[in-house]
C-alpha cells in the first residue's frame, strides 16, 4: 500500500510543480494557482530555514507568547477566553473541540458537536503511568525534552522551559484522565447528547462566556442561548470545569496560559525550519520509531492534498483514471452488494423483521467509485475555495487556511448535507462507508494493482477489491453501523432478540482478537470490534460473490504464470497481500491504544482463521491455528 500512495503522490507532484499546467479537466483554475503556490512555498526549505523563528514568534502576538516563565506572567493581562477564542477561530482546539457536522438522528441537517479535544499523545492511556510504566514514562520524557528543545530554539534557557513542559504535561495528564474512552466513543447511541448553549453556559458559569464565544469562532450572530449543541463526550465537559476552576486561580493561570499556546506551538513545529523540525523526532522517535525527517516532497504534496483535495483529486483523475475503470468498479460494487442482499436470510440468528429491514438498509446504500462529478467542474473547483486567498510565505498561508476552514464549515449550518460530497480525495488508497449518508465509496487511487486491474485473475481482484467493497458494506452492519437506518439516522431498527444475538456473536470476535498480542500488549478486541467485523464478513461477502460471477458468466479460472496456486488460492493470497506492511515496534505498540483496526497480520490470521473456505482451499488440518475447531461468525 506505500508503494502505491507514492505512485499516487507522484502523479499529483507532478501536476503540481509542472508551471505550464494552469488548467482542470480543460479549464483555467485559479484553485490550481492556489495550490501551486501552497506546494512551492512548502517546498522552499532554504527559506523556510533563512526565517527560522519568526513566523512563529510575530504569530504569538495574537496566540499570545511562549514558554511564558512566572516572572514574566501578568495575570491581571490575561484573559482566558479571550486567548482560546484567537486559537479556536483558526482550528486550533485546546481542550473543547466545536465542528459542524451532519446531525446523526437528522441526516438532512447539520449540528454544531462538540466535545473533548486531542491530546497531544494519541491516547489518553498513555498517560497512565501506572498502565505500562516503562513506555509511558518515556513518552512523559519525550514530550518534555521535545518542548525543551523548541524552547531552545526560541532562546529560552532550558530550565524556564523545563519547568514549563513538566507543568504542561501534568496539566495535560488531568485532561487525560477524564477523557472519554475510545471504546466508549464507539457506541453512537450511549454517547449522543443533545444541549442548549445555556444548558452548557450552567456547566461553565463564569469559566467561560459560551454565546460570545460561538458568535466570534464562527462569525455568525445567529445563535442563541436556545441554539443546539450535540456531544459525545459529555462526561469530559462536565469534569473539565472543576479543573479549568482550579487552574484559573493564581500562577496556575501561567500554566494554562502556556498549556494553550504549547497547542498552538506544537501545531506549527511542522511547519516551520528544518531545527523545528528535527526537534520534533525526539517525540517521534519515541512514540512511532521514526528518527528521521520524510521525504519533503512526500510531506508537501501530502500537505496540499490534506486542505485542497479536490485540485489534488482532480490532478490524480485527470492524469491516471478514466471513465472506463469506474464504470467497471461500480459493476463489482453493485454485483458485491447484490451478494450481501442475497445473504441476509441465511443469518440464522437475525430475525424476519430484523432481515427485512437489513435487507432495504443495503439495497439503499449509495454506491460511489472513481471520484466525484464535481472535481471535474474547475469553475466548481474554483468557487469551493473562493475565499481562500494565497500569502507569500508559507505560515501565513496556513494560518489563513486554518480560519478559512473554520468558516467554511460553520458555513454549512446554513446547508443541507449532501451525500455525494466525498470525505476524501480521490487519490488516496483507502476507501469508506459513511453512517450518515449510508453510502460506500472507492476513490481512484485504490483501484489499481494490487487491488484491483482488469488484466488480473477475477479471483485476485475479488480477494483484493472485492474485500474492499465487502469490507465496506459491512461497516453498515457492525457495531456503529448497525445502529443508523437507511436513511443515516441513529435509530434502532433491530428487534431485541436480533440485537442480543448479534452481541452474543459479536462477542466471539471481541475474545477471539483479544487473545492476539504484540510486543507482549494485547489487541483491543473491543475497540477493534467493527474493523474485525468488517474484515471477516467483508472477505466472506466477496468470495461468494466471486464465486456467483463465474457461475453467472461462465468464466474459466485464470492462474498466475509461474504459481501454482489455484484460483481460491490466489483469491485468499490477494487478500493477504494487501495487508503485508512493516512497521517500527514503538508504531505498532503505540497503535494498540488507538487504531481501530487490528495489526495487519492479524487482520490476516483473524480472518482466515474464521474462514471455513480458506480452510478449504489450503486443506489446513483440522485444529491449526488457521482452521480451529470453533469458528467466529457474524456476516
Amino acid at each position: 500500500m506505500s508503494a502505491l500512495s507514492d505512485a499516487n503522490l507522484q502523479v499529483v507532484y507532478m501536476g503540481l510543480v509542472d508551471k505550464n499546467r494552469t488548467k482542470l479537466f480543460g479549464k483555467e483554475s485559479t484553485a490550481l494557482r492556489k495550490a501551486r503556490k501552497l506546494h512551492e512555498l512548502c517546498m522552499d526549505m532554504k527559506t523556510l530555514q533563512l526565517q527560522g523563528a519568526a513566523p512563529l514568534v510575530k504569530a504569538m502576538e495574537t496566540f499570545g507568547s511562549w514558554p511564558v516563565s512566572q516572572e514574566e506572567f501578568n495575570a491581571s493581562s490575561w484573559n482566558f477566553s479571550d486567548q482560546l477564542l484567537k486559537l479556536h477561530a483558526h482550528s486550533f482546539t485546546p481542550l473543547l473541540s466545536f465542528v459542524v457536522y451532519s446531525d446523526e438522528k437528522n441526516s438532512s441537517a447539520y449540528s454544531i458537536y462538540f466535545g473533548q479535544s486531542g491530546l497531544t499523545l494519541q491516547s489518553e492511556k498513555s498517560y497512565n503511568i501506572t498502565l505500562d510504566p516503562k513506555r509511558n514514562s518515556a513518552l512523559r520524557k519525550a514530550v518534555i525534552d521535545y518542548g525543551v528543545a523548541v524552547g531552545s530554539i526560541l532562546g529560552v534557557s532550558e530550565n524556564v522551559t523545563r519547568t514549563v513542559m513538566e507543568e504542561i504535561y501534568d496539566f495535560e495528564a488531568k485532561l487525560a484522565a477524564i477523557n472519554v474512552p475510545i471504546e466508549y466513543l464507539r457506541n453512537p447511541t450511549l454517547c449522543y447528547h443533545k444541549v442548549s448553549v445555556g444548558e452548557v453556559q450552567k456547566i461553565f458559569n463564569s469559566t467561560l462566556d459560551l454565546l460570545p464565544f460561538l458568535h466570534a469562532m464562527m462569525n455568525r450572530t445567529d445563535l442563541t442561548a436556545n441554539t443546539t449543541l450535540i456531544t459525545c463526550s459529555k462526561p469530559y465537559v462536565d469534569n473539565l470545569k472543576p479543573i479549568l476552576d482550579e487552574y484559573l486561580q493564581g500562577d496556575k493561570q501561567r500554566i494554562l496560559n502556556n498549556y494553550l499556546v504549547w497547542k498552538f506551538v506544537d501545531y506549527s513545529v511542522d511547519h516551520l525550519g528544518a531545527d523545528f523540525q528535527f526537534s520534533k523526532l525526539i517525540l517521534k522517535e519515541v512514540s512511532q520509531g521514526v528518527n528521521n525527517l520524510g521525504e519533503r516532497w512526500k510531506d508537501c504534496t501530502d500537505a496540499v492534498g490534506g486542505k485542497m483535495d479536490r485540485v489534488t483529486g482532480a490532478l490524480f483523475v485527470e492524469g491516471r483514471f478514466g471513465t472506463d475503470e469506474r464504470n467497471a468498479v461500480l459493476k463489482m460494487l453493485s454485483q458485491v452488494k447484490d451478494t450481501l442482499t442475497d445473504n441476509f436470510p441465511g443469518y440464522k440468528w437475525m430475525d424476519k423483521k430484523t432481515t427485512e429491514a437489513a435487507i432495504e438498509k443495503a439495497k439503499a446504500v449509495l454506491l460511489q467509485a472513481g471520484f466525484p462529478d464535481y472535481i471535474t467542474d474547475a469553475k466548481e473547483v474554483d468557487d469551493h475555495y473562493k475565499d481562500l486567498e494565497s500569502f507569500d510565505t508559507y505560515f501565513d498561508f496556513l494560518l489563513h487556511y486554518n480560519r478559512w476552514y473554520r468558516l467554511f464549515n460553520s458555513a454549512k449550518l446554513d446547508k443541507q448535507p449532501d451525500r455525494k460530497e466525498w470525505q476524501m480525495s480521490a487519490s488516496i488508497v483507502n476507501a469508506y462507508y459513511s453512517s450518515h449518508s449510508n453510502g460506500a465509496v472507492l476513490p481512484a487511487g485504490i483501484l489499481q494493482r494490487p487491488f484491483y486491474h482488469p488484466q488480473l485473475p477475477l479471483s485476485w481482484t475479488y480477494g483484493g477489491m472485492g474485500a474492499v467493497i465487502g469490507h465496506e458494506l459491512i461497516h453498515g452492519f457492525d457495531d456503529q453501523g448497525s445502529q443508523y437506518d437507511l436513511h443515516g439516522n441513529l435509530n434502532n431498527w433491530w428487534t431485541n432478540d436480533s440485537v442480543k444475538a448479534f452481541r452474543e456473536a459479536s462477542q466471539c470476535i471481541v475474545n477471539q482478537y483479544s487473545n492476539y498480542k504484540m510486543g507482549g500488549t494485547p489487541v483491543n478486541g473491543q475497540l477493534t470490534l467493527g474493523e474485525n467485523l468488517a474484515d471477516n464478513g467483508g472477505l466472506s461477502i466477496a468470495y461468494k460473490a466471486y464465486l456467483q460471477s463465474v457461475e453467472d458468466n461462465n468464466i474459466k479460472p485464470m492462474m498466475l504464470p509461474g504459481l501454482d496456486f489455484s484460483d481460491r488460492q490466489l483469491f485468499f493470497l490477494s487478500f493477504a497481500q494487501v495487508w503485508c506492511q512493516r512497521a517500527t515496534p514503538e508504531h505498532a505498540q503505540s497503535s494498540l491504544y488507538y487504531d481501530p483496526h487490528s495489526p495487519p497480520k492479524y487482520r490476516v490470521q483473524g480472518t482466515f482463521s474464521n474462514s471455513r473456505e480458506f480452510a478449504e482451499a489450503f486443506q489446513c488440518k483440522a485444529g491449526s491455528s488457521y482452521n480451529p475447531h470453533y469458528k467466529c461468525k457474524v456476516w
